[in-house]
């Protein structure tokens, strides 16, 4: 059922975002961007997965939602002066196709190529756009920027 939820979510994402539980340690009081929820597979499992953005205060959230019961939640300052930030808001979420390279890095590590994964970037355009992709050699989603 959580597999042909997210092949509609682009269509009946509030229904889906109101049904699902939060996560444990992200704040209920945050400001969700329901209009900015992207539905592509970024775990590399071929499912689709709910990739979303809030913010409360000085903190942006970037929420993957896996299934019913499997999130992965980042949390990244608010600040300019940070490289572990974004400067501003609003944000907007891009997914690409997974290549496991970067122009500047070279291969990421722990990347393998799978062909319906892809990644996602969290951008604000006025800096540097934090960058996510599976790692499958430690089974999680790891982010870097230039």
């Amino acid at each position: 059922m959580w597999r042909q939820a997210c092949a509609l979510a682009m269509v009946a994402v509030v229904p889906i975002i109101a049904a699902a539980k939060m996560p444990s340690g992200l704040s209920p009081k945050a400001s969700w961007d329901v209009s900015g929820i992207r539905s592509e597979d970024v775990t590399c499992d071929g499912h689709p997965d709910l990739i979303m953005t809030g913010h409360r205060g000085k903190t942006l959230y970037v929420n993957v939602i896996s299934g019913p019961r499997t999130r992965s939640t980042f949390r990244f300052a608010i600040d300019s002066n940070r490289q572990d930030g974004i400067c501003a808001l609003p944000v907007h979420i891009e997914t690409y196709p997974l290549t496991c390279r970067d122009d500047e890095y070279g291969a990421l590590p722990g990347c393998r190529v799978v062909r319906s994964c892809h990644a996602f970037s969290i951008a604000d355009d006025q800096c540097d756009a934090l960058n996510v992709y599976w790692n499958s050699k430690a089974h999680r989603l790891e982010w870097y920027r230039h």
